[in-house]
């Protein structure tokens, strides 16, 4: 059963790279902060559950072995700390950090060297199942539609500041604050409430 929004970084409907910079829980609380794409076998599994690749085409990838799917996984990693910069400088009315730019235009660059045109109109770019970076690649290519879309604007972080999680605000008033209502939200409620239920005379 798939976890709730604000627990689970495959769940929920925002773009792929949102979903990306969230495999880190708890960003900035040093004490609580997780590293969900440690290894390349954490990588497949977040991969699949995103539906970056099938379950074929994730076998296919494991079989290039633990080694290879490691440097992945780093590869990945390094993508998502630059994609963040950005994204999260952005969504703070921010000019995004300059090596963080220069990360996703080098991830970029390499993805679209190996990616084809799609057969039909509008006009997309495919990294074949069998390139050995393919995970790597695909992700770079949605960074970058992300950061060329509409959507960008839409783009906020959770207000509960030690957690970082982003989120594509789609409410029509644009006013949404939290990663998950049900999450965040409601931790940040509860603290609210045992204060007022605290607060001296």
């Amino acid at each position: 059963m798939a976890r709730r929004p604000g627990t689970d970084p495959t769940a929920g409907d925002d773009p792929l790279p949102v979903k990306l910079a969230n495999t880190v829980g708890w960003r900035f609380d040093p004490a609580r902060r997780v590293e969900r794409l440690p290894a390349g076998d954490a990588l497949l599994a977040w991969a699949g559950g995103v539906g970056l690749l099938s379950a074929a085409e994730a076998r296919a990838v494991a079989a290039a072995g633990r080694t290879s799917l490691d440097a992945e996984a780093a590869r990945v990693r390094d993508l998502r700390e630059a994609a963040y910069a950005a994204l999260d400088a952005h969504a703070a009315g921010q000019p995004p950090p300059a090596a963080a730019l220069a990360g996703v235009r080098d991830a970029v660059v390499d993805a679209m060297a190996h990616a084809a045109p799609s057969a039909d109109l509008p006009l997309t770019w495919v990294v074949a199942a069998d390139d050995e970076r393919v995970v790597a690649r695909r992700l770079a290519l949605g960074v970058a539609e992300l950061l060329a879309s509409p959507d960008l604007s839409r783009v906020g972080r959770c207000a509960n500041e030690p957690c970082g999680w982003l989120f594509l605000d789609r409410t029509r008033s644009r006013t949404r604050v939290w990663c998950s209502s049900a999450g965040c939200g409601n931790r940040e409620r509860a603290k609210r409430h045992y204060r007022r239920q605290h607060q001296g005379p």
